[in-house]
């Protein structure tokens, strides 16, 4: 009987080292789908870049805005830009919501309050940023996820 049961014991432990054989190795945590560096065009130019970082299951990056005038030849142009860093974000489901830090005027170092966002993924590569303030939000930026290194 002890014959038996050593027999069933490494039975067991031969067909437990088999199938770990062929099981995939453990991955790292998921990816969050709000990953990657997403563009929000306005007038056919670049309005708003976002690059979303994930580690483990920290979520940061920053935003760039950018600041579009009419030229003398009457076309839009990036002119300049904004940078700032993601603050407070958070992922529900589909929805990553963050804030940034807002400057009363352009040009000004006095901060304003914080300015808040939701981007909503909507497929694959595409999401819409939407500008939340008085609990109310506007209709949003479409955003396409980039590939390709970001123009600087």
């Amino acid at each position: 009987m002890l014959l038996g049961f050593l027999s069933a014991q490494n039975l067991s432990l031969m067909l437990l080292m088999l199938f770990s054989c062929f099981s995939p190795p453990p991955q790292a945590t998921d990816k969050s789908p709000f990953t990657g560096r997403w563009e929000g065009k306005m007038n056919d130019q670049p309005g708003i870049e976002i690059t979303i970082n994930n580690t483990g299951d920290q979520i940061s990056g920053v935003i760039v805005f950018y600041f579009i005038e009419r030229g003398e030849d009457g076309k839009w142009h990036a002119k300049a830009e904004y940078e700032a860093p993601l603050l407070t974000p958070k992922v529900t489901g589909k929805s990553l919501t963050f804030e940034v830090a807002h400057h009363k005027t352009h040009d000004s170092p006095e901060l304003g309050p914080n300015v808040k966002f939701r981007m909503e993924i909507t497929g694959a590569e595409e999401a819409v940023l939407h500008r939340i303030e008085n609990q109310q939000e506007d209709p949003g930026l479409k955003l396409t996820r980039q590939h390709e290194e970001a123009p600087r």
